[in-house]
């Protein structure tokens, strides 16, 4: 456990954010390499990549505050500290005092409670408290310390309790939003903006009028979740690793070959003071140290299982892609149901409901959506298995994708509800645009086979 990785001059780097951080710049590096090959935009990588930071951490935030079981602690927080369970002055809360039968070493100024929190040393903005887990606030009437009143601490998501399919929820909902819109991947469709409205009101129209855009060019959503969906795998792969250093996201106890320990006043040497009283004592007793049992690094288990996850979605399913979605189909089953299983061996505090953790409540229908998902494309892409039609795509050979009707450059008419509606102006400008990205002058086998460079003149094949 290595809760900071390192300091210079004051400053401490946490290794939580820090293997976060890596992670994300090399998924939206690889993905950023990638989408020119697939036809994607490399701005629209960089463009979602940022939203999807601000409102991956928002929702994460958002989920912990809701499902974590600590939603009146900050209400109380912005009410009333003092209804906030009370620590002494070496951090060890009431309940676990109570429990034991031990006697607290009990305030009687808030100097002390600062003390107790500081270590004794100054606190400034960008260093983390030194000393124990106790707020600068004391209580004189029970000499326990308490948090400073604070309505926005629900909202500090740099103190701790983010939720990882918060995150992610977040995210897809607003890649579904921003790849439809901007068609990521497929500028040969119309701008959602030219087709007619079935109903103008104003909020509930425009919310119809994307859903039914949505399912007539789902592609956009679906190509792009493909080229994001590995990246992600290995991001997540960090944030573990994170997780691990950190401390946080342990497992039950275990005494088998694969348990590890967690130094004194760790998150699982907490749990275990309250839980498994005795049998830490005598292990104390044993070692004259002071470490957690043994536990399950359920943090590894995941990072090993998301790193299997990552190389078969990058090397097989990647390269043997039949239909838009399919990565992030498998990506959905997989992650899943693993994330279900090692729910199981987790021993921190989380929420609950029907005896299951917020995550494997996320994760059940997840694995359904991901299975519904490979049931449907696969079925879809058998029926059009015989179909005599030249195709060309993202980056498989023999392409897969659009029929080519005309040339590939060629805007052509669609049907939208029950007519068709004939290419409009600034439409021919969008492709030329993605041509320019994409293309670059090489043939469609090499801009297909991820090339650079290509003779010019070439055309596209005529079979697939």
């Amino acid at each position: 456990m290595y809760p900071t990785l390192f300091e210079i001059g004051g400053f401490s780097m946490p290794s939580y954010f820090f293997f976060i951080a890596v992670g994300f710049i090399l998924a939206v590096l690889v993905a950023k390499r990638d989408a020119r090959r697939v036809g994607i935009d490399p701005d629209d990588v960089i463009d979602m990549a940022l939203w999807g930071l601000i409102l991956g951490v928002a929702g994460s935030r958002l989920l912990h505050v809701v499902a974590d079981g600590f939603f009146m602690d900050y209400v109380n927080l912005c009410l009333d500290p003092f209804q906030v369970e009370g620590r002494d002055l070496w951090g060890r809360p009431l309940s676990e005092l109570t429990e034991l039968g031990l006697t607290p070493r009990r305030c009687v100024e808030d100097a002390q409670c600062y003390d107790a929190m500081t270590g004794g040393e100054p606190l400034s903005w960008w260093s983390s408290p030194k000393g124990y887990d106790v707020g600068p606030v004391c209580n004189e009437a029970t000499g326990l310390c308490h948090p400073e009143r604070d309505c926005f601490r629900w909202a500090y998501f740099w103190s701790g309790g983010l939720v990882f399919y918060g995150a992610f929820l977040a995210a897809a909902s607003f890649g579904l939003y921003f790849t439809t819109k901007h068609r990521s991947g497929m500028l040969w469709a119309p701008p959602m903006g030219s087709l007619p409205r079935a109903s103008r009101a104003p909020v509930w129209g425009g919310v119809q009028h994307f859903f039914a855009y949505l399912r007539a060019f789902p592609d956009a959503f679906l190509r792009f979740a493909d080229l994001a969906t590995p990246t992600l795998t290995m991001a997540m792969a960090f944030g573990r690793t994170a997780c691990f250093l950190a401390g946080c996201c342990f497992g039950e106890v275990t005494y088998g070959p694969t348990g590890v320990v967690f130094p004194g006043g760790s998150p699982a040497h907490q749990l275990h003071r309250r839980e498994h009283a005795q049998a830490l004592q005598e292990q104390t007793q044993q070692l004259h140290e002071h470490l957690s049992l043994p536990v399950h690094p359920t943090q590894l288990y995941e990072v090993g299982a998301l790193t299997v996850i990552t190389l078969i979605l990058f090397f097989y399913v990647r390269r043997h892609k039949r239909f838009h979605g399919e990565v992030f189909a498998w990506m959905l089953a997989l992650y899943g149901a693993e994330r279900f299983v090692v729910e199981f061996f987790r021993a921190d505090y989380r929420g609950e409901w029907l005896g299951l953790s917020t995550s494997q409540l996320i994760s059940a229908p997840l694995v359904l959506l991901g299975c519904w998902l490979l049931w449907r494309g696969l079925a879809a892409a058998r029926l059009k298995a015989g179909t005599p039609i030249p195709l060309i795509d993202d980056g498989q050979w023999p392409p897969l994708g659009r029929p080519l009707t005309e040339t590939v450059y060629a805007p052509r008419a669609v049907r939208w509800g029950d007519a068709q509606v004939a290419p409009v102006e600034g439409w021919r400008a969008d492709l030329e645009k993605l041509m320019d990205k994409v293309a670059a002058g090489a043939s469609w086998k090499e801009v297909a086979l991820g090339r650079k460079e290509a003779p010019k003149g070439d055309e596209p094949p005529q079979g697939g």
